[in-house]
């Protein structure tokens, strides 16, 4: 298992690692669990039907990330799977990409997900080489507006209805960072 970087909380050993095929039974677990919660804000989530499902997605982003066009990572707390972040929309002459991530709602309000943004933008800031790195979220998603706050992200624009979530078009957040 690649360990790309981990932390301490209060509820112990959070680690960010490369996907691998065994985290797809837990993960999948997770999304069926939340999938009414999780539907709100992720639209992907009705397509993921079955373990197969996330494995193949699993493979997708491991070729994604070994062709540098995707970082994507899975949270283990105490080396269990509970969430993914990533950096998506990478765009290399222009230095820059985007945040996204999810967690199970058991391990919310932790601290983790702030925690885990802030570990990834270090690192895509100061070592990957990126210049601006950006969160969107959905202005009614309360739980994602306060990590990209307390990671240190700066609210730039409202992108007015600029996806279309359970048949409505909805207003997206921008938060940005750029490197020192």
């Amino acid at each position: 298992m690649f360990v790309f970087s981990e932390f301490e909380t209060r509820i112990g050993l959070i680690q960010l690692v490369f996907p691998e095929n065994s985290h797809a039974p837990e993960l999948f677990n997770i999304i069926q669990t939340n999938a009414a919660e999780f539907t709100k804000w992720l639209p992907w989530v009705p397509k993921t039907d079955s373990v197969e499902t996330e494995l193949k997605f699993i493979n997708d982003v491991r070729m994604k990330n070994a062709q540098y066009e995707l970082l994507s990572l899975v949270i283990l707390a105490n080396r269990h799977p509970i969430g993914t972040i990533d950096l998506h929309e990478i765009n290399a002459n222009f230095h820059h990409a985007q945040i996204g991530y999810w967690l199970d709602p058991t391990y919310q309000g932790n601290g983790i997900m702030t925690q885990a943004v802030k570990q990834l933008a270090h690192h895509a800031l100061h070592e990957l080489g990126f210049h601006k790195l950006t969160i969107e979220a959905d202005t009614l998603n309360v739980k994602s507006i306060a990590v990209a706050e307390n990671a240190d992200f700066h609210y730039e624009a409202t992108l007015k209805d600029h996806i279309i979530n359970e048949g409505e078009y909805r207003d997206l957040l921008l938060y940005t960072k750029l490197a020192d």
